[in-house]
């Protein structure tokens, strides 16, 4: 406009835009603000579809702002928070303009499939021309609720364990109970905590006590150490307590001594019945041992005496003046002395192959002797004496005089004690005469002086002797005329072809049961002198 004629100059125009200015520096204040925030703020429509999200939603939730704008914010909610949070979004949607008052906690599922916890609020802006929406405002609390559920977890751990929890400052001040305390002492855990040591714990564990917190406190560092004392419990009584202490007062968490404490009353009582049961155990151990060193001393005295009869009834058997002899009751010969094999003309080794059937005379004898045997075993009778002939080994037949008793367990056995009469059958009235009972058998063939060879005697040797007893009387006749012929001509008579033999009477002898080894019949012969006619 210079060239105007009127003006000839420059004009200048102006306004003033500092509103405006400002209006742009707070607008780029607060977008730097959103932008930047730590906290999740996003703007939905009533519906709750997202319009705008700024950008710690994508650190938050790992969506990208173009990818979650028109997503909708409550189809990302945890099923069961989802009620929770939509009655805050149904109320601020309902309330235009109006500041919340409260906040919502949900689940919001993110990007990679994981839950995020978010606590947010709404506020609805719907109204505003520039806003027109619902402004929501949220923050990550994720790391929140887990410690939350780990301080919960921990809690009813303390709340509920059997023992106690305590904490105990550098002073000895009490400064936590667990409230698990009532159940152990009665006590409230507020009422324990103004309570003394001294109120607590018994007088005789009040020194042992101190000294053992002055040892734990002056060495920081958990200590795998306990000790017990006694506590008064509330009702009065004394309740065992061990205390698991763990020095931690370094600990900037803690600044103190944690305790676990649990009752161990039950268990010392238990301690003590044991002790007091072994105290009596040992006691009944030393008095039984005594009885049984008595009884094994009067054992061992009674097995002496045992020994000592037995050995005295094996003198008074190999040693008789009369033949004995012990038999089981099946008749087999078990033992017998020198005396008995003398009068039978058996050796021993003979004997235990017989039986006292195979030596009996079988005309009579045998039938008798049966009979007695019977009569004993059945209780009619304790012992029995009879006269019967033997075979003996040069098949000669001698006359004996037994007397039978039952010996051993339970009469199981027989006693047998035998005194040898001769060749021949005594007659009554007439004059008697001894005769020696260790002549032993000779060899009807060798010499007056000669002794029969001796040989092994079998059952069917003895059955020979039978044979010989049924020959007729005048050939038995005819070989006692041929003995008497040899005696007249000179010969010397063999003892068990002699007829001058004598008879003799006896008596039943019985022995201690307990001084035979086997059940057997033990019989003796007795003697009885010979008429004069027949000497």
């Amino acid at each position: 406009m210079l060239e105007h004629p009127d003006f000839g100059g420059i004009v200048y125009y102006g306004r003033d835009v500092t509103e405006r200015v400002r209006a742009q520096e707070k607008e780029r204040f607060l977008s730097l603000l959103v932008e930047n925030s730590l906290d999740l703020m996003l703007v939905a429509d009533a519906e709750g579809n997202a319009r705008y999200a700024n950008p710690a939603n994508e650190r938050i939730l790992g969506y990208g702002r173009e990818e979650f704008i028109g997503m909708s914010v409550p189809g990302l909610l945890h099923p069961d928070d989802q009620e929770q949070v939509m009655v805050l979004f149904v109320e601020a949607v309902a309330n235009p303009g109006v500041l919340p008052d409260a906040f919502a906690q949900g689940r919001y599922r993110s990007k990679n499939g994981s839950w995020v916890w978010i606590e947010g609020t709404a506020f609805n802006l719907l109204e505003d021309p520039v806003v027109q929406g619902i402004v929501c405002c949220g923050r990550d609390i994720t790391e929140r609720k887990e410690l939350e559920e780990r301080l919960r977890f921990l809690s009813l751990l303390v709340q509920n364990s059997s023992g106690v929890i305590t904490v105990v400052d550098a002073d000895g001040t009490v400064r936590y109970a667990s409230p698990s305390l009532k159940r152990l002492l009665g006590y409230e855990p507020e009422a324990f905590l103004r309570m003394t040591p001294q109120e607590l714990l018994h007088p005789d564990d009040f020194e042992r006590a101190l000294d053992r917190w002055r040892e734990i406190s002056r060495k920081p560092g958990i200590r795998p150490v306990h000790s017990d004392f006694r506590y008064r419990h509330k009702d009065g009584s004394w309740r065992h307590l061990e205390f698991h202490p763990n020095n931690l007062l370094n600990d900037p968490g803690v600044r103190g001594v944690v305790s676990n404490i649990r009752d161990i009353t039950e268990r010392k009582q238990a301690e003590e019945e044991i002790r007091r049961l072994n105290e009596t155990l040992e006691a009944r151990v030393a008095e039984r041992t005594a009885q049984l060193a008595a009884m094994v001393a009067k054992l061992e005295a009674q097995e002496r005496r045992l020994r000592e009869s037995e050995e005295q009834f094996r003198t008074a058997f190999e040693q008789a003046a009369v033949g004995m002899a012990h038999i089981s009751l099946d008749g087999s010969y078990l033992r017998a002395n020198e005396k008995f094999c003398g009068i039978t003309g058996y050796t021993r080794e003979d004997l235990l192959r017989l039986t006292s059937k195979d030596i009996t005379h079988p005309a009579g004898d045998l039938d008798e002797d049966l009979e007695h045997l019977n009569r004993m075993l059945s209780g009619e009778i304790d012992s029995y004496t009879t006269e019967k002939r033997y075979i003996r080994r040069s098949y000669s037949q001698v006359w004996a005089k037994l007397a039978v008793s039952l010996v051993g367990d339970a009469g199981r056995t027989q006693l047998l004690r035998v005194r040898r009469r001769g060749h021949k059958r005594p007659q009554a009235g007439r004059a008697r005469s001894p005769v020696a009972l260790d002549q032993g058998d000779r060899d009807p063939a060798s010499s007056g002086t000669g002794t029969h060879e001796r040989r092994d005697l079998t059952r069917t040797d003895v059955q020979r002797k039978h044979d010989q007893e049924s020959r007729p009387a005048a050939h038995r006749k005819a070989r006692r005329l041929g003995s008497d012929s040899g005696r007249r001509s000179g010969h010397r008579a063999r003892p068990d072809r002699g007829r001058a033999i004598g008879r003799f009477s006896g008596k039943v002898v019985s022995s201690p049961r307990t001084a035979t080894d086997q059940p057997g019949i033990c019989r003796t012969i007795l003697p009885i002198p010979l008429p004069s006619s027949m000497r």
